[in-house]
């Protein structure tokens, strides 16, 4: 279990940092940005330079990725329920989740940053959730239909 969680973990090392520059851009369109800025100054504390709060950026980025790659392996332990495995698998990446897009600058330290940022992460969830249902649906029809020809043959 151990090498499966580390290969899962290196994995989501790309797509953490893709994800998190794709995002980025995006919200500096939506923004009307007309400077691309991919992090904001939180880590005055810990950084001196921009280069240094980038490399905490691309860091946070790839632990992004790392977490949901790694926290899917939840849906692969057999003695769990579907709803017990949907239910910690939420809730573990929601809380690893929300402490990284806070150190991202994601969202304010208030009341309604943290509803925000909650919403908003809630709904994409659900998203991919009825995707994944949806495509699990299909596969168990299209696996059915490749039995039934088989039987008939």
């Amino acid at each position: 279990m151990i090498k499966r969680i580390t290969n899962r973990f290196f994995l989501g090392i790309p797509f953490g940092i893709t994800l998190g520059l794709i995002i980025t851009i995006v919200f500096a369109y939506l923004t009307n940005q007309t400077f691309y800025q991919m992090i904001v100054n939180r880590f005055g504390n810990y950084a001196n330079n921009s280069l240094d709060n980038l490399t905490i950026t691309v860091i946070l980025w790839a632990l992004l990725g790392s977490l949901f790659f790694v926290a899917a392996l939840i849906f692969t332990i057999e003695y769990w329920s579907f709803v017990k495995k949907v239910i910690v698998h939420f809730f573990v990446t929601i809380s690893v989740f929300m402490v990284i897009a806070y150190a991202l600058a994601w969202y304010s330290l208030s009341v309604g940053g943290f509803m925000d940022q909650i919403i908003t992460f809630i709904v994409i969830y659900v998203l991919f959730f009825i995707h994944d249902m949806v495509q699990a649906k299909r596969n168990v029809t299209a696996i059915n239909n490749k039995l039934k020809r088989e039987d008939n043959s």
